[in-house]
C-alpha cells in the first residue's frame, strides 16, 4: 500500500496534476489494483474535468444509501473529526472513475467557512494515511511550495515523492538546494519528474 504524493517547489506550470491523472489511469488499465487519486486543491476542477463531464450529475455525487456527512473530502474530514472513520469509508464519499475499486477520485471544495478549511487541511494527513490502509496506490495532488503545513506532514507520510519542476537551469538549482537544505529531499523516496520548457 503506497502513497504517492505529486508536488512541485516551483509555482508556474509543471504539469503535477495531469502527470498524476496520467499516472493514475496508467495504473488502473494496466494492473488489477485498487487506486484512489486525492486531490487536495481546493477549487481546482483540474483532475474532475479530466474524468467527468461538470454537468453530468451522477458523477458529482457519491454513493447512495449513506448518511450525508458531506461530499468528498469536506465528509470525510467530519468523520476523521467525529472518530468514526475507517478505511473502507473512504470509498463512500469518492466518485468512481473505473468500477471495482480500480480507479476512484477524492475530490475537494473549498468551504466558505475559513475555519472550515482549516480543520479540512489539517485533516488531510490522517486522511492519506488512513487510505493507504484500504488502497494499492493512493496519489495525492499536492498544492505547490510548502506553505501549507498539511503539505509538509503529506510529504513525510508519502512512500513516494514525485517532484515536478521544470528544465530551466534555476528550476534545477532550486531543486538541487531544497535536497541540500531539507531532509525530506534527501531520501530515496525523491523522484524527479522534469518537464519540457
Amino acid at each position: 500500500m503506497a502513497i504517492v504524493s505529486f508536488w512541485s517547489n516551483i509555482k508556474k506550470e509543471t504539469a503535477q496534476t495531469l502527470s498524476i491523472v496520467a499516472i493514475a489511469t496508467y495504473m488502473a488499465v494496466e494492473h488489477n489494483s485498487k487506486i484512489l487519486i486525492v486531490d487536495t486543491n481546493f477549487n481546482n476542477p483540474t483532475i474532475n474535468n479530466c474524468f467527468f463531464n461538470s454537468n453530468n450529475q451522477s458523477a458529482q455525487s457519491v454513493r447512495a444509501g449513506k448518511v450525508d456527512l458531506g461530499t468528498g473530502i469536506t465528509g470525510l474530514t467530519k468523520l476523521i473529526t467525529s472518530g468514526k472513520i475507517n478505511p473502507e469509508s473512504i470509498t463512500d464519499y469518492t466518485k468512481i472513475i473505473f468500477k471495482n475499486n480500480r480507479l476512484e477520485l477524492l475530490t475537494n471544495v473549498n468551504p466558505e467557512n475559513p475555519m472550515e478549511a482549516e480543520k479540512i487541511k489539517a485533516g488531510f494527513p490522517e486522511l492519506i494515511k488512513m487510505a493507504g490502509l484500504y488502497y494499492d496506490y493512493v496519489f495525492v495532488d499536492l498544492p505547490k511550495g510548502l506553505d501549507e503545513p498539511f503539505v509538509k506532514k503529506s510529504l513525510e507520510i508519502s512512500d513516494v515523492i514525485v517532484t515536478n519542476i521544470t528544465q530551466r537551469m534555476r528550476d534545477l538549482e532550486e531543486f538541487n538546494r531544497l535536497r541540500q537544505n531539507d531532509p525530506i529531499f534527501r531520501t530515496e523516496k525523491i523522484f524527479p519528474l522534469i518537464r519540457k520548457i
